[in-house]
Protein backbone atom coordinates (compact mmCIF):
# COMPACT_ATOMS: atom_id res chain seq x y z
CA UNK A 1 0.00 0.00 0.00
CA UNK A 2 1.38 3.41 -0.95
CA UNK A 3 1.29 6.59 1.10
CA UNK A 4 -2.01 8.42 0.71
CA UNK A 5 -2.88 12.12 0.75
CA UNK A 6 -4.68 13.94 3.57
CA UNK A 7 -3.24 11.78 6.34
CA UNK A 8 -2.04 12.91 9.75
CA UNK A 9 -0.26 10.10 11.63
CA UNK A 10 -2.29 8.70 14.51
CA UNK A 11 -1.27 7.04 17.76
CA UNK A 12 -0.89 3.28 17.41
CA UNK A 13 -1.23 0.80 20.26
CA UNK A 14 -1.59 -2.96 20.59
CA UNK A 15 -3.20 -4.91 23.43
CA UNK A 16 -3.13 -8.61 24.27
CA UNK A 17 -6.71 -9.87 24.72
CA UNK A 18 -8.67 -13.13 24.80
CA UNK A 19 -10.95 -14.00 21.87
CA UNK A 20 -12.93 -17.26 21.84
CA UNK A 21 -10.56 -18.68 24.46
CA UNK A 22 -7.42 -17.89 22.45
CA UNK A 23 -4.88 -15.11 22.62
CA UNK A 24 -5.46 -12.26 20.18
CA UNK A 25 -4.01 -8.79 19.65
CA UNK A 26 -6.27 -5.74 19.44
CA UNK A 27 -4.77 -2.95 17.35
CA UNK A 28 -5.97 0.60 17.98
CA UNK A 29 -5.35 3.81 16.06
CA UNK A 30 -6.30 7.05 17.80
CA UNK A 31 -6.38 10.59 16.52
CA UNK A 32 -7.78 12.48 13.57
CA UNK A 33 -5.97 10.71 10.73
CA UNK A 34 -7.80 12.64 8.01
CA UNK A 35 -10.01 11.40 5.20
CA UNK A 36 -7.21 9.44 3.53
CA UNK A 37 -6.31 7.74 6.80
CA UNK A 38 -9.92 6.78 7.47
CA UNK A 39 -10.14 5.23 4.00
CA UNK A 40 -7.06 3.11 4.72
CA UNK A 41 -8.41 2.03 8.11
CA UNK A 42 -11.76 1.08 6.56
CA UNK A 43 -10.07 -0.98 3.82
CA UNK A 44 -8.07 -2.87 6.45
CA UNK A 45 -11.20 -3.66 8.47
CA UNK A 46 -10.71 -1.28 11.41
CA UNK A 47 -14.01 -0.40 13.07
CA UNK A 48 -14.90 2.69 15.15
CA UNK A 49 -14.79 2.24 18.92
CA UNK A 50 -18.13 3.06 20.54
CA UNK A 51 -18.04 6.20 22.70
CA UNK A 52 -14.40 7.09 21.89
CA UNK A 53 -13.99 9.79 19.27
CA UNK A 54 -11.34 9.30 16.59
CA UNK A 55 -10.49 5.76 17.68
CA UNK A 56 -10.65 2.62 15.55
CA UNK A 57 -9.70 -0.96 16.35
CA UNK A 58 -8.96 -4.26 14.66
CA UNK A 59 -8.80 -7.68 16.31
CA UNK A 60 -6.02 -9.87 14.91
CA UNK A 61 -5.71 -13.55 15.76
CA UNK A 62 -2.47 -14.50 13.98
CA UNK A 63 0.98 -12.93 13.79
CA UNK A 64 0.59 -12.68 10.01
CA UNK A 65 -2.60 -10.58 10.37
CA UNK A 66 -0.87 -8.33 12.89
CA UNK A 67 2.18 -7.78 10.67
CA UNK A 68 0.08 -7.21 7.54
CA UNK A 69 -2.11 -4.58 9.21
CA UNK A 70 0.79 -2.78 10.91
CA UNK A 71 2.94 -2.73 7.78
CA UNK A 72 0.06 -1.42 5.65
CA UNK A 73 -0.59 1.38 8.14
CA UNK A 74 3.07 2.39 8.13
CA UNK A 75 3.31 2.26 4.32
CA UNK A 76 0.22 4.45 3.97
CA UNK A 77 1.51 6.97 6.52
CA UNK A 78 -1.39 6.43 8.94
CA UNK A 79 1.11 5.59 11.69
CA UNK A 80 4.84 6.15 11.88
CA UNK A 81 7.46 3.60 12.83
CA UNK A 82 8.87 4.39 16.27
CA UNK A 83 12.51 5.40 16.50
CA UNK A 84 14.82 2.57 17.48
Amino acid sequence: MEAVKNVTPGTFSAYRVQHNGAVAIKLMVRGNVGAGGRDVLNKLGFIPVVDIANCRELLTTTPAELDAARNALIAAGVIVRPAA
